[in-house]
Parts: C-alpha cells; sequence; structure tokens
C-alpha cells in the first residue's frame, strides 16, 4: 500500500511490463545456473562412486566462436535503429539477446583472465580473485559490465592470445 503512494501507477505498470518482456532473459539464466549446478553436483557424486566423468574444460582454454562477434554487432546495429519502437517483436528479442550475448563476452573475459595468469606464470588465486570481485560488481555497476564485455569482445575478435603466448 505504501509502494503505491510513493510510486506513480504508471511507473509500477512500466516496470511489470519491463520484468514480462525480460522472462526469456530470466529462463535462460535460471537454466544455465541450473545446469552448470546440477553438472557439478552430479560429477561430484558419480566421481566418488568410481565412475570416470570428464571434466568441463579448463577456463583458460574457453573461446567462443567467432560469430559470436557478428551477432553482437548485429544486435548493436539493430538496437539503434529499433530503440523506442515500444513492444515490437524485434524489441523484444535485442532486449533479451544483448544482456546475454554481454554475459558471455564477460564470462569470456574471464577465461582471459585465467589464460593471462597460466601464460605468465601467476597464482591460481589471481584469476580466481578477479572473478570472485568482478563478478558480483558487473552486477550491481554497469560500466564493469560493459568494460568485461569489450575485453571478451577483443578476446575473440583479435588474435590477443596468439600474441601474449610469442611474448
Amino acid at each position: 500500500a505504501e509502494l503505491k503512494q510513493m510510486v506513480p501507477q504508471n511507473m509500477i505498470d512500466l516496470v511489470i511490463d519491463m520484468m514480462i518482456r525480460l522472462l526469456p532473459l530470466y529462463l535462460i539464466g535460471i537454466s544455465l545456473y541450473f545446469s552448470v549446478l546440477t553438472h557439478w553436483i552430479v560429477r561430484k557424486a558419480l566421481v566418488r562412486s568410481g565412475e570416470t566423468i570428464p571434466a568441463m574444460r579448463p577456463a583458460k582454454e574457453w573461446m567462443l566462436p567467432r560469430s559470436f562477434v557478428w551477432y553482437y554487432l548485429i544486435a548493436l546495429v539493430l538496437g539503434f535503429i529499433f530503440t523506442g519502437t515500444g513492444g515490437t517483436m524485434i524489441d523484444m528479442v535485442l532486449l533479451n539477446v544483448t544482456p546475454i550475448l554481454m554475459f558471455v563476452f564477460a564470462v569470456q573475459a574471464f577465461a582471459f583472465f585465467f589464460f593471462v595468469a597460466d601464460t605468465r606464470g601467476w597464482a591460481k588465486a589471481v584469476p580466481i580473485a578477479i572473478v570472485v570481485v568482478l563478478g558480483p560488481l558487473m552486477v550491481l555497476l554497469p560500466f564493469i559490465m560493459q568494460l568485461l564485455t569489450l575485453l571478451g569482445l577483443f578476446d575473440v575478435a583479435f588474435p590477443i592470445r596468439s600474441r601474449l603466448k610469442k611474448s
């Protein structure tokens, strides 16, 4: 009751509409979370019971396909073209695809940190500390997410890793 007095009704309707339009993003995020968690728990249980289950590749080896760069650029360009069009289908798709691609490139940036730590001979705790510190910050501070997205984008688009291996 107090919230309705403090916030105008049109603002509440706008937030509810945005939450409804972001349902695909929420569903994909929750399913990703549960699939990773389930994989981790089940793999631990099966290894304890004597089964040999292959682990995920080390984070330092993760690399997105270059086509993701094009997907992200197309999403950005379409976002500029269709900004403010309201409830169109393309608007809803872009509203859900753009944060997913940003998150994927942020994860790529974390994989790059693991690669750099391995290449330079840093302690394994350094990239883990980076993930632990920057992971929550990217949710709270949008510019951190944008910086991580750019780093991941550059890691995929340009041969940064091969140049680091040579030096």
